[in-house]
């Protein structure tokens, strides 16, 4: 990840310096093109970096837990949380919704669906043995009503992720 930030970084600094020489800087638009178009290009290099990083992103962000907690509570405190959120607005949150976050949330969920899959397998097969149990009850009065739902409800509740 650092060394597609530093790629991004030189490439934005070769665009500012090459223009610096003729007096003209480029104009925003311009630069945010350039970053898109070799930022795209570079999806290759970041998969790469991932797959061969020593890091443990999980370990390094569990450590740095107490920071991510002092800065959480500094910026709430000093307003510039509320304020970032100003900038953006509802009507910011949904434009970016309709422009890309639609299609985002849609990959990723055609993406996750085994993932999603693996993760109801022990609950429905602890819901089946439940269902089962529940099913072998007295079921003729309201007492033998409000006894099977109860016992789906404690059942349910003592359920643990495997």
């Amino acid at each position: 990840m650092r060394r597609i930030l530093l790629f991004l970084v030189g490439a934005l600094g070769l665009s500012l310096r090459l223009t610096a020489a003729t007096g003209a800087l480029p104009s925003a638009q311009a630069v945010a093109a350039k970053w898109s178009r070799n930022a795209s290009q570079a999806a290759d290099d970041y998969a790469e970096g991932v797959a061969n990083t020593d890091k443990d992103p999980t370990a390094l962000a569990i450590a740095a837990g107490p920071r991510y907690i002092s800065n959480v509570t500094r910026s709430f405190n000093d307003g510039s949380w509320a304020n970032g959120l100003r900038r953006v607005g509802k009507a910011g949150w949904q434009e970016a919704v309709r422009t890309k976050g639609r299609d985002n949330f849609s990959n990723g969920v055609q993406k996750a669906e085994q993932k999603v899959a693996e993760a109801f397998a022990p609950l429905l097969a602890y819901e089946a043995n439940v269902q089962n149990k529940v099913r072998g009850m007295a079921n003729v009065t309201d007492g033998d009503r409000e006894a099977r739902m109860i016992q789906w409800v404690r059942d349910m509740r003592n359920y643990k992720k495997p």
